[in-house]
């Protein structure tokens, strides 16, 4: 017989745990890794109707470089558009030269779009140079033509005119566009659809962060009387899982307890980990 024991059940499920909390841990990496992905893709889809509604771009925003990875990426978007119509459309039409100004109006919104980023990011390049303070990597600034069709309504922040305003503009002059080139029309009509997700998206994650410091302060301002187990309508609604409730009575006899002792016993129950420290210090020396 073996001599060797076997594993209890705790270090069982310690490890399972541990495996749980491993692979949960790569979910949320991977996770967070397809949202960042999907977010650049959004972004280089969405930036040729943006150069066109926007002013006020970022260097880095409008650089050569994405430029050009734009210029290259919504060719996936409207070369399959363009063989559609010419294969499916085109042949049942009188005009012999639809195909023609079809391919010639997406090559020249290509050329505008393209040659309209170089100039927005000349005027960045400019403006750093100059040593004007600005965000390279500011999404632009909504045009007044665009803000306007807001009808002068106070409330309407950059954020709604953003979510709102330039995806239905963007998407009537696509429908308008798909009578004088249906490529460039149908394209701008799908680029408003991802421009509106787009905006939901970096809203949703903008907000989220301005919680997480939102809740980060609570904390850091309730964190002892939650660990007191003061209640929830006294600790700003945090509440630490785990420790126990005191009643009103207690709380006084915690706090008449703290007033009799040293200042120095005091500090190592306020502050555990920096008298920690104090005391580490003190043994160095």
């Amino acid at each position: 017989m073996s001599d060797e024991s076997p594993p209890s059940i705790s270090k069982s499920f310690g490890g399972g745990w541990q495996r749980g909390k491993s692979v949960a841990n790569e979910i949320n990496h991977y996770g967070k890794l397809g949202q960042a992905l999907a977010l650049v893709l959004l972004n280089v889809l969405t930036l040729p109707p943006e150069l066109f509604l926007r002013k006020d771009f970022g260097e880095r925003y409008v650089s050569p470089a994405k430029l050009l990875v734009t210029l290259i990426a919504v060719q996936f978007i409207q070369v399959p558009i363009l063989i559609f119509v010419l294969v499916g459309v085109a042949p049942d039409l009188e005009n012999e030269y639809y195909w023609v100004y079809t391919l010639a109006t997406m090559v020249l919104f290509n050329l505008l779009f393209f040659g309209l980023g170089l100039i927005r990011y000349t005027g960045a390049r400019d403006r750093s140079r100059r040593g004007e303070r600005w965000h390279s990597r500011c999404d632009g600034v909504s045009n007044r033509l665009v803000t306007a069709t807001t009808f002068g309504k106070k409330e309407s922040t950059e954020w709604r005119v953003r979510q709102f305003t330039e995806p239905s503009v963007t998407f009537c002059l696509g429908m308008l566009g798909c009578v004088f080139g249906p490529v460039v029309g149908l394209y701008l009509m799908i680029a408003a659809l991802l421009m509106a997700v787009k905006v939901s998206a970096m809203y949703a994650k903008g907000r989220a962060m301005y919680l997480d410091h939102h809740d980060d302060i609570i904390e850091s301002e309730q964190w002892a009387r939650a660990m007191e187990g003061a209640p929830v309508e006294e600790t700003e609604g945090f509440r630490v899982q785990g420790a126990a409730p005191q009643t009103p009575s207690e709380r006084i006899t915690f706090e008449k307890i703290m007033a009799e002792l040293d200042p120095e016993y005091q500090a190592m129950i306020s502050d555990p980990d920096s008298a920690g420290q104090q005391v580490g210090n003190t043994e160095t020396e």
